[in-house]
């Protein structure tokens, strides 16, 4: 016998939307389903429109009001759904979103499969297009953790937190009856703003939580539910405050870990002193919104991620690809040597997929090093564009559309690259390190070979991350692809150099891609081992430079003056140990200090 299922749906004045909500509901493919809906004082027809449905199927739809027919706010009609709903599990839907077909099935599936998991919610799609003249186009936020997978209680709430990705939403989630009595429901004391928050926020104290990889539903925008203001930091932390001095009282002394108590603490602050936090939060650069362009490409996309012993973080980086918005990509997945169970994981993704990825490795399983494993990716790649992932990182879901758009609409630009956001892990994020790369040139121009390698020379901190770019198949092996006389630091920067000096490069504003910071990267690793520093001259820059100096006599034609000037200005700290030794923290701090200058005076785009 299957479970029974609840949905609830609150209306007020919301005659336009409802009956196609509703008929998302009917339309499921799960068939033991009830569909409760609270009129909250509605004026227009919504209620005559539900007691259609209610005529239809008296025996499936039930429609309810609050006992003086007022409006009490979204927190108590869906409060008083629940209290005259008879399912085991939940779901909730507004009268203006619509469930598409598959959701309570599937939900209802994962539940069964999880008896420890109380709530199950996956993407939803921003909805313009049902408005045929809409400006904008459809999109997906980042789920912000690894999906398909279930999350302990508390594990979840740093994302609640922090606000930069798509948490539940009352549309997507199907939540069980108990764990939903147990957590105590919705809280009243917040009728609109936030009251989804503070719900989810009990859920994820309560019980686990399963975030599937699948999308269930559409969030439709219109006037109504779009901000009517230009975004307003002081208003975004002013409006957080009820909802974050509610949720430290209601953790009171439960057990939460270091993490979420500094993140918590941190918010509350931002919170009390809004304009502090808004001048803080525009003196800091913050991601872009996440919208596709509205440009659609059909161009097949190669995804290179080459591995080695990245157990912990490579399912992950596989399911960023997975979910990526451009129809057409394959992912190409080139083991070097891996000892642990990245090879399983790997080899588990390509015969899942086996049209769409592969698994590739070297002769014996030999460990080659990261620039010939991309070579080998580079050369079993048959998209028409390539990005490079490492297997630490993830990409935003946008990345390859947008810039395959981009690409298509621009047949002499070789290569695109936009902004990169620095990422911390949780367990790690000691101190506010995260944060959204400065580009250091200027963003929506194409520039010209070799103006991109100059700026990167004389400003090595705005060398963009390797898998901030898209780069046309064809320019790369025409290029040889990576120097493999590099294999490990600095290795990504050879590719770089060769795409700047040869090819017409567009710099973005867009950020597409999250790179991970946590102490087992190569670039910690090397920097506990000596071989490299940040700033101060070491060995990887220094073989890095020669390299350059090398490759740059060899072409056709002579460097120019400017590239000359700036590959011997990069290579006096190491004619001069001595002197760059005491001189190099004086030019460090001078360098921090106009950056920051320039990011007083001319802010690069934000949020």
């Amino acid at each position: 016998m299957t479970p029974l299922v609840s949905a609830v749906t609150i209306v007020r004045d919301c005659e336009q939307f409802l009956a196609e909500a509703l008929d998302s509901v009917f339309d499921q493919t799960y068939g033991d389903l009830e569909l409760v809906v609270v009129d909250d004082g509605s004026t227009d027809r919504s209620a005559e429109i539900a007691e259609r449905y209610v005529r239809a199927a008296p025996d499936r739809v039930r429609l309810v009001r609050h006992t003086d027919g007022g409006s009490r706010g979204m927190s108590a009609a869906r409060a008083l759904g629940v209290e005259v709903a008879q399912g085991d599990f939940l779901g909730f839907l507004d009268a203006d979103d619509v469930w598409l077909p598959e959701k309570i099935a599937e939900q209802v599936a994962i539940l069964e499969a999880h008896p420890t998991a109380g709530m199950v919610y996956g993407r939803t799609q921003m909805w313009h297009s049902w408005d045929a003249n809409a400006r904008r186009s459809d999109y997906f936020y980042d789920l912000g953790v690894e999906p398909d997978r279930l999350y302990p209680p508390l594990r979840l709430l740093p994302q609640l937190l922090e606000n930069r990705v798509q948490t539940p939403t009352t549309c997507n989630a199907l939540i069980r009856r108990q764990v939903y009595d147990n957590a105590g429901g919705f809280e009243e004391t917040f009728p609109g703003l936030y009251e989804d928050q503070v719900f989810f926020a009990k859920l994820y104290v309560a019980s686990a939580t399963y975030v599937s990889n699948r999308g269930w539903a559409r969030y439709r925008r219109h006037s109504r539910n779009e901000p009517g203001r230009g975004f307003s930091y002081v208003r975004y932390y002013r409006e957080r405050r009820a909802f974050l001095e509610w949720l430290a009282d209601y953790l009171g002394n439960a057990a939460v870990d270091g993490e979420v108590g500094a993140m918590l603490a941190a918010e509350l602050g931002r919170a009390r002193h809004p304009y502090r936090a808004a001048l803080a939060a525009r003196l800091r650069p913050t991601p872009l919104p996440v919208e596709p362009a509205a440009r659609r490409s059909a161009a097949a996309v190669s995804v290179i991620i080459c591995f080695r012993d990245a157990e912990a973080h490579l399912g992950q980086a596989i399911a960023s690809v997975e979910s990526q918005e451009h129809e057409s990509w394959e992912l190409i997945l080139v083991d070097d040597g891996s000892t642990d169970s990245s090879t399983e994981i790997a080899r588990r993704a390509a015969c899942r997929n086996p049209e769409r990825i592969r698994y590739v490795d070297h002769p014996g399983h030999a460990n080659l090093g990261k620039s010939s494993s991309r070579n080998a990716g580079l050369r079993a790649a048959q998209g028409q564009y390539v990005v490079f992932l490492d297997a630490d990182d993830l990409l935003l879901p946008r990345k390859l559309s947008h810039q395959a758009a981009f690409l298509d609409s621009e047949p002499d630009v070789d290569a695109v690259y936009g902004r990169t956001w620095y990422w911390d892990e949780p367990a790690e994020r000691t101190r506010a390190r995260e944060r959204l790369s400065r580009l250091g040139v200027r963003w929506g121009e194409t520039q010209e070979p070799p103006d991109l390698l100059v700026r990167f020379l004389e400003r090595p901190g705005s060398v963009p991350c390797l898998c901030s770019f898209m780069a046309r198949r064809d320019a790369l092996l025409r290029l040889g692809g990576f120097d493999e006389s590099l294999q490990d630091l600095y290795e990504d920067q050879t590719l770089v150099a060769k795409l700047a000096l040869h090819c017409r490069i567009r710099v973005d504003a867009l950020p597409g891609e999250r790179y991970r910071q946590h102490e087992g990267s190569s670039t910690r690793r090397a920097i506990r081992e000596g071989s490299y520093h940040p700033w101060r001259p070491n060995a990887a820059r220094r073989r890095y430079l020669e390299w350059l100096e090398a490759y740059s006599t060899q072409l056709d034609t002579p460097p120019s003056g400017s590239l000359a000037a700036a590959l011997a200005r990069a290579t006096r700290p190491y004619r001069h140990p001595r002197a760059y030794r005491m001189l190099a923290p004086a030019a460090h701090g001078w360098q921090l200090l106009r950056d920051r200058l320039v990011v007083l005076m001319r802010p690069e785009p934000g949020a």
